[in-house]
């Protein structure tokens, strides 16, 4: 055993490695892929994480240690977190600095010859984290990028979760430390250079930075990258008022560079982005917006707040636009006064207030739903949520259209609010109301609403009659009255016919 020893580390020393299992192979391809990552291992029901990556993450989340035959009899360090409940580790990972790839699947294990195919599908960053649906829902989760150009600056601003999109542009760099603190941004993305220059004028200690090469493409590169994501014929979309802003657009193109680089499966939830202009709301300082305590307190926390007090909503949309409107603080009159009329209208009249409260109670968060569905990850129950919801707006719909005399901004709401009814119908006729967390699972589609479905499961819960029938027809459309349906492990159900029939053996028939 010793000389065993001594032989495996002459041959380390001289770059001869240890066979590694093909699933090991894998893992480490992926690991070389994409450094500075911890990798979500998908195996069955577990993300799993091997060496050093499984020493970390079980030290920092309190996993269990185990270990894994790696190949020529070696065992490598493994933990593991369960598929269905990932996000609140991922979470709890990114809240300490890491980065996660998530490693996918791309195969059926149970169809698949030899190796399962695995491909990373997306990754997990600070700004571009989703927290679970029992996390933290109320507030915007921000990632930011930055592009100076002789002390002017550009910057974009999205959260990923919700698909909010904006862009602004300062004139002076000395203008960014406010503004940084107006949009509290998870992570800030930008080139070695613009992170130098911003260090000069605006405190970074307390983001998180990334260095990211691809922030600051050319103009013309730019352009197309904003038309590629809105559509710019459209101009609700926000993205013609966008171009015309150049160091805004830049960093709107970084931004987009960046989120389809780390989120892979697009950005279809992202429709609109806004250009901000701070002009039109009251300036606050990065001071004083800390002393004011306007939406966390001096130690941090949301509790003993600004918005803790006023904060009433029963969504967690209402929650953010509450909190947008506390940090944007309006100085267009006429857009004040609409807000006012719209508060005291309602409390003015407290049945259509409590009846509107009662409908909002209980919907779902649907600027997240639209990012699920965009990201893949829509479950079955999600789709519910989706109907419940759609079922609640369409009530708001002729609730708001009831009532009398309203002020502009109600108005303006009814008008926008689209029940998507076509949608209603299609989730009534499809989506059981029993169905499962996980689509596999199974008993998700109604019966009634695809035939084939319904004849497969009928194979499935009756498949030793199906099976008989089957025979039964075959034997009288080809006259073999020997004909049996028989199984084996290698070949699954198949029809056996003696050698004297052979001659009678359909052509459809493949022979084995």
């Amino acid at each position: 055993m010793r000389r065993f020893v001594l032989i495996l580390r002459r041959l380390c020393r001289q770059g001869v490695t240890v066979a590694q299992s093909p699933m090991m192979r894998q893992y480490n391809s992926m690991r070389r892929k994409y450094p500075g990552t911890i990798v979500f291992f998908r195996l069955g029901d577990f993300y799993e994480m091997f060496d050093d990556d499984a020493k970390l993450v079980s030290g920092l989340l309190g996993l269990t240690l185990t270990a894994r035959d790696s190949g020529d009899g070696q065992r490598a360090p493994m933990c593991g977190v369960p598929y269905h409940s990932a996000a609140s580790y991922i979470q709890r990972l990114v809240d300490k600095g890491y980065k996660v790839a998530i490693c996918e699947q791309m195969s059926d294990p149970a169809m698949s010859r030899g190796l399962v195919e695995r491909e990373v599908v997306r990754i997990v960053t600070p700004g571009t984290v989703i927290a679970a649906d029992d996390g933290d829902v109320r507030s915007s989760r921000y990632i930011l990028c930055l592009v100076v150009y002789k002390k002017k600056v550009g910057a974009a601003y999205a959260d990923v979760s919700t698909g909010e999109f904006n862009a602004f542009e300062l004139s002076d760099i000395s203008q960014l430390s406010d503004a940084l603190a107006v949009v509290n941004a998870a992570e800030v993305i930008a080139s070695a250079e613009t992170l130098a220059a911003v260090k000069l004028y605006s405190p970074m200690e307390d983001l998180t930075v990334t260095d990211y090469d691809n922030a600051e493409p050319i103009l013309s590169a730019a352009t197309k990258a904003l038309s590629a994501v809105f559509n710019e014929e459209d101009a609700d979309s926000g993205a013609q008022a966008v171009a015309q802003t150049p160091l805004a657009c830049r960093a709107s193109a970084g931004l987009i560079n960046y989120i389809m680089e780390t989120q892979r499966a697009g950005m279809t939830h992202i429709t609109r982005i806004k250009l901000v202009d701070f002009s039109l709301e009251m300036a606050i300082d990065r001071t004083a917006r800390r002393n004011l305590e306007l939406v966390e307190s001096l130690a941090g926390e949301r509790g003993n707040s600004l918005l803790s007090v006023l904060d009433r909503t029963v969504t967690s949309s209402g929650a953010r636009t509450l909190r947008a409107w506390i940090q944007h603080p309006l100085r267009d009159l006429r857009r004040i006064n609409a807000r006012h009329d719209a508060v005291e209208y309602l409390c003015n009249n407290t049945d259509a207030l409590s009846e509107i409260q009662g409908m909002l109670k209980g919907s779902a968060d649907l600027a997240r739903l639209l990012s699920k569905l965009s990201y893949r990850t829509l479950t079955p129950r999600d789709c519910l949520a989706l109907h419940r919801t759609l079922d609640k707006a369409a009530q708001l719909k002729r609730t708001l259209d009831a009532l009398a005399k309203p002020p502009l901004l109600l108005k303006q709401l009814a008008e926008r609010i689209d029940p998507l009814s076509d949608l209603i119908s299609l989730i009534e006729r499809m989506i059981s109301q029993e169905a499962p967390q996980t689509i596999g699972e199974g008993g998700i589609i109604l019966a009634g609403y695809n035939e084939e479905l319904d004849e497969l499961r009928s194979v499935g819960n009756d498949g030793l009659v199906w099976m008989e029938k089957l025979e039964a027809k075959e034997r009288e459309q080809t006259g073999i009255r020997n004909l049996k349906v028989i199984y084996n492990r290698v070949f699954g159900y198949m029809f056996e016919v003696s050698k004297s029939n052979a001659n009678r053996v359909p052509n459809r028939f493949i022979r084995k």
